[in-house]
């Protein structure tokens, strides 16, 4: 399994293999949050930002012989500073996960203690978030994201080594209308990972 393999400090290769082309790129973990993985940003001969959009791409551990094929990359912006999301492709055998539940990537920007942030996943119980402010595990983070309000306790804190912090997040009292968008979540994950990799939901949903 994917999230088993790759942990924080792990090199890999990208391989991105298009119809007219193919080009490798070496990244490392920077975060392992449960079944999902932080990769460093990569770029390429002009020194432009990849995206992976295009193509398939495939992750190949270094050292190893691990490589897994058509993995779904998901590029994470925060004021400038740039990750990549991947949770790889979905296994006929059932996973197993080191958190309590199961994490959603989210990727979109959100509001915490007041200040501009990038939510990373969500959870029934839980959230991540990155941020450009640093605080100490054990304190209580307030989000705002979608119209929702909620807090959560600091459980583990990860240099960027960027100027942001990751933090994750677990939650006592959770809102119905959180539990609604975790949900919603749920869904969109789901199909990313069952689909043809290039194929975005909203396409499939007016076919």
């Amino acid at each position: 399994m994917l999230s088993d393999k790759l942990k924080e400090g792990t090199e890999v290769l990208l391989d991105n293999k298009t119809n007219d082309s193919e080009h490798i790129y070496k990244s490392v973990v920077i975060v392992e949050e449960g079944s999902l993985i932080g990769l460093a940003a990569v770029t390429d001969e002009y020194d432009n930002f990849v995206d992976f959009s295009d193509g398939r791409t495939s992750i190949a551990i270094i050292g190893t012989n691990d490589v897994f094929d058509d993995v779904k990359i998901l590029p994470v912006d925060y004021r400038g500073n740039r990750i990549y999301l991947t949770y790889g492709k979905k296994e006929e055998t059932p996973r197993n996960y080191h958190r309590e539940y199961r994490r959603y990537p989210v990727n979109e920007s959100c509001r915490v203690n007041d200040y501009d942030a990038k939510l990373f996943d969500v959870s029934e119980r839980g959230f991540a978030v990155i941020l450009d402010r640093q605080y100490k595990a054990g304190l209580w983070l307030e989000l705002n994201w979608r119209g929702i309000k909620l807090f959560g306790k600091i459980m583990s804190v990860k240099d960027m080594d960027n100027g942001t912090w990751f933090y994750g997040c677990k939650v006592d009292d959770v809102p119905s209308n959180y539990s609604k968008q975790v949900k919603m979540m749920q869904i969109d994950f789901e199909y990313m990972v069952n689909s043809p990799v290039g194929v975005k939901k909203e396409d499939a949903d007016k076919a």
